[in-house]
């Protein structure tokens, strides 16, 4: 199927990440950033093409990529420990019930596996897979516990007791921010991109990040929002209009800087910052030169990137780059053949200085991915005009 499709190209990385740092691996939780380097082109000829891959959707690769030959080895002997324990061998457990329980555990880790295998572990997930683990190990024939009677049940007590409350204060602590602060998140980001209400959109999404201010993708949302409201003020000519502008376009720098300074290896916060600084230079020119510096360090981080060799593209068109601008848009369509925006862009490019052939090239496959596109056919319209007058 096309997911399984999907997670093959991704695996095929796999070898050459691994090998970047195959002892320890690239740190926990960087597989995104150690993919964006080596994320294969072919990537950009399925339907999500866009998809940001966080993680390998394979436990034990994305282990491999992420903690090295180390980390893998100690997984793959928590599991060889799992059977050992399921299958002792002859040494079967002395108690009838508990051999009628083990085909139920032994489904249950089947099922995590695979689950794993084309996928990765969560929370509720591990926690299941380790109490499993408990239950394998508390009835294994080959250990016996033996405690004092007159201890064993006061000290089994006093460690419930404490792993309760030490469960209790985390949840409170850190998990119940988390889940209210994305719950506002969340409420932030609909009125930004569904509502197109900025100003909503920042109120919430600061409220998230004053409850829970560890989270990288808050601070690069609430500067997202703050560009887009800057826009949307950035075309009226009154003194408080302009004021807005100012103020938004600094509370955005602030927060994306946080969140590179926190990450500088984050794709997404450059793509951002270009976005954003792009669409305001229609407004402030000078600020196209920012939008290509940002579009560039996303295509240093991630060669195969779509979007950033466009937003570059663009930003160098109006700078009048004319050389660097045709190189960037065609790498778009280069990269990604069938993108509609990438051959309007070179159509519209073209037109724009002259070369006629090219431009209805690329109009012309721009209106075969979408027949009813207002803009290829208006700009096809002028070009036939313009053969005509020529052909006169």
């Amino acid at each position: 199927t096309n997911t399984v499709s999907l997670r093959l190209e991704v695996w095929k990385t796999v070898p050459g990440m691994f090998l970047t740092a195959p002892v320890l691996g690239t740190g926990p939780e960087t597989f995104q950033y150690a993919f964006s380097g080596s994320r294969p082109a072919s990537l950009n000829t399925f339907p999500q093409w866009e998809l940001r891959f966080d993680r390998a959707h394979n436990e034990f690769l994305n282990l491999l990529v992420t903690t090295g030959l180390v980390g893998f080895l100690l997984y793959l002997l928590i599991w060889a420990g799992a059977l050992r324990a399921l299958f002792p061998g002859s040494r079967a457990a002395t108690e009838p019930q508990e051999n009628e329980l083990k085909p139920f555990v032994a489904a249950s880790l089947a099922a995590f596996a695979v689950h794993v295998f084309f996928s990765f572990s969560s929370t509720t997930t591990l926690a299941m897979f380790f109490l499993l683990l408990g239950y394998l190990t508390s009835h294994d024939p080959r250990k016996v516990l033996t405690l004092p009677a007159a201890r064993s049940s006061g000290a089994a007590i006093l460690t419930v007791l404490a792993v309760i409350c030490s469960l209790v204060i985390v949840f409170l602590v850190f998990v119940w921010r988390f889940v209210i602060a994305d719950g506002i998140f969340t409420a932030g980001y609909k009125a930004m991109i569904h509502q197109e209400n900025y100003s909503q959109a920042t109120a919430l999404i600061e409220d998230a990040i004053n409850i829970f201010p560890y989270e990288e993708r808050y601070y690069r949302e609430f500067g997202d929002a703050f560009f887009r409201l800057a826009v949307s003020e950035a075309g009226k000519t009154n003194r408080e209009g302009s004021d807005i502008v100012e103020q938004s376009i600094l509370n955005a720098s602030s927060n994306l800087d946080r969140a590179l300074t926190s990450n500088p290896w984050q794709v997404d916060t450059h793509l951002t910052y270009a976005r954003g600084y792009y669409d305001l230079g229609k407004y402030y020119p000078a600020l196209n030169a920012f939008a290509g510096q940002h579009a560039s360090e996303a295509a240093a981080l991630e060669p195969t990137n779509v979007m950033a060799y466009e937003l570059l593209g663009l930003s160098q068109v109006a700078e009048a780059k004319v050389s660097e601008a045709e190189q960037s848009l065609l790498k778009t369509v280069e990269l990604k053949p069938d993108l509609l925006s990438g051959h309007l862009n070179l159509g519209i490019f073209y037109f724009d200085h002259g070369r006629y052939d090219l431009s209805y090239g690329h109009l012309t496959q721009a209106l075969a991915l979408e027949p009813d596109n207002q803009t290829a056919l208006r700009y096809l319209t002028q070009l036939n005009t313009i053969f005509n007058q020529g052909e006169q």
